[in-house]
């Protein structure tokens, strides 16, 4: 594994995204959320088909860079 993956010089947008096909840990979400949910924490769920350029891949997750032409991900609705 590429250990600059989550380096914020290298990959300052860098998001994590599960694979929708990883139901074991997409259902274990619901749980976090009713967490924030108590302590006022605000949360939205993103989906996307293409969330950026993959710079890491394995069978549950990616891990992207926004396009260029994409906003950065914490400004996506």
């Amino acid at each position: 594994m590429d250990r600059t993956i989550f380096d914020k010089a290298v990959h300052p947008l860098a998001g994590c995204w599960f694979k929708s096909t990883a139901d074991h840990l997409l259902a274990r979400v619901t749980g976090y959320l009713e967490l924030l949910d108590r302590h006022g924490v605000a949360w939205r769920t993103q989906r996307s088909t293409d969330p950026g350029r993959r710079i890491y891949e394995d069978d549950v997750q990616v891990v992207v860079v926004p396009h260029a032409t994409s906003r950065p991900l914490s400004q996506r609705a």
